[in-house]
C-alpha cells in the first residue's frame, strides 16, 4: 500500500522497518502495533497513523506532510 502512496508523493522519503529487528526503535517511539505509519518533520516523530484503512486514506493522511517537505526542499 505504501508504495502506491509513495508514488503519488515522489519526492516524499519514506521508508520502512521490521520492528523484531529493531525492538528498541518501536519502544523508542512507543509503537503499539503494526502496521505503523511514523511521520517525521524535522527529526521529531510527529504523527503515528495506525489504521491505513484505505490508500486514499493515507494518501489524504501524508498530503499536508508531502507539501511541507516539497516547501523545505525548495527552499521556502
Amino acid at each position: 500500500m505504501l508504495k502506491v502512496v509513495q508514488a503519488s508523493f515522489d519526492s516524499l522519503p519514506i521508508y520502512s522497518l521490521n520492528i523484531n529487528h529493531s525492538p528498541e526503535f518501536a519502544q523508542k517511539w512507543k509503537i503499539k502495533s503494526v502496521p505503523c505509519l511514523l511521520v517525521f518533520q524535522k527529526g521529531l516523530g510527529v504523527e503515528c497513523l495506525y489504521a491505513f484503512q484505505s490508500i486514499a486514506n493515507v494518501h489524504e493522511k501524508l498530503k499536508p506532510y508531502a507539501v511541507a517537505w516539497s516547501l523545505q526542499e525548495n527552499g521556502k
